[in-house]
C-alpha cells in the first residue's frame, strides 16, 4: 500500500487542478447567471430569466462536480479504495456521455473531441486495471 504508482499521482493532480479550475470558473458563471436572472426579472423578460435560472442550476451541478474532483484527488493520492471506484464509475459515465455526444454532433471537431474523450477514459480504465495499480488500492 505504500507504493503509489506514478499514474495515480498524475490522475490525482489532474483531478485537483481540474477541480480548482472548475470552482473558479463556475463561481464566475454563477455570478453571470445571477445577473441574468435578476436582469430578466427586473425587465420582465421571461427568456432572460429562464436562461439565468438554467445557468444557475447547471453551474451549481458543475461546481459540485468540481468539489467532488478535489475529494477524489485526495482519495487517489492517499490510495483510498473508494477513490478507485469513483474514478472507475466517472470514466464509464464519461464514455457513455461522449458516445452519445459523438452520434448527436454533426461537426468534425465535436466528433473528434468525443472520440478523444472516449480514448482517454478507456486508457484510464485500462490503467486502473493494471496489477500494480489494483494492488496499490488493495484490490486483488
Amino acid at each position: 500500500m505504500n507504493n503509489r504508482p506514478v499514474g495515480v499521482i498524475i490522475l490525482a493532480v489532474l483531478n485537483l487542478v481540474g477541480g480548482i479550475w472548475g470552482i473558479i470558473f463556475n463561481l464566475i458563471l454563477f455570478l453571470l447567471g445571477g445577473l441574468l436572472l435578476t436582469g430578466g426579472v427586473v425587465s420582465g423578460n421571461a427568456q432572460i430569466t429562464g436562461g439565468g435560472a438554467v445557468l444557475l442550476v447547471t453551474t451549481a451541478v458543475s461546481w459540485f462536480i468540481s468539489v467532488l474532483a478535489i475529494g477524489v484527488s485526495y482519495g487517489l493520492f492517499t490510495l483510498k479504495d473508494w477513490a478507485y471506484g469513483v474514478t472507475y464509475i466517472i470514466q464509464i459515465v464519461n464514455i457513455l456521455i461522449n458516445v452519445i455526444r459523438f452520434f448527436q454532433s454533426g461537426g468534425f471537431f465535436e466528433m473528434t473531441g468525443a472520440l478523444v474523450n472516449v480514448a482517454i477514459a478507456v486508457f484510464i480504465i485500462y490503467y486502473l486495471n493494471q496489477p500494480n495499480v489494483k494492488n496499490a488500492f488493495g484490490k486483488a
